[in-house]
């Protein structure tokens, strides 16, 4: 059996720490504790839409965001 091992998963303006997860194979764990709530934006907030920005000789995709 695959012992637990830490992960931490970054997301825009959050950031996970479990100590309590299994890799299942590549790049994919399981975890034994829920995400925590996405923030709520608030009433002026803005989407910024996911684009592609070129960078040098190729290109860089950006998530869509709440600004």
């Amino acid at each position: 059996m695959t012992q637990p091992q830490q992960v931490i998963v970054t997301q825009p303006q959050t950031q996970v720490v479990t100590t309590s997860a299994v890799p299942v194979g590549n790049n994919s764990f399981i975890v034994m504790q829920a995400p925590p709530a996405p923030p709520p934006p608030h009433s002026a907030a803005n989407w910024v839409n996911p684009r592609w920005a070129p960078e040098g000789r190729s290109y860089r995709f950006h998530e869509g965001y709440w600004n």
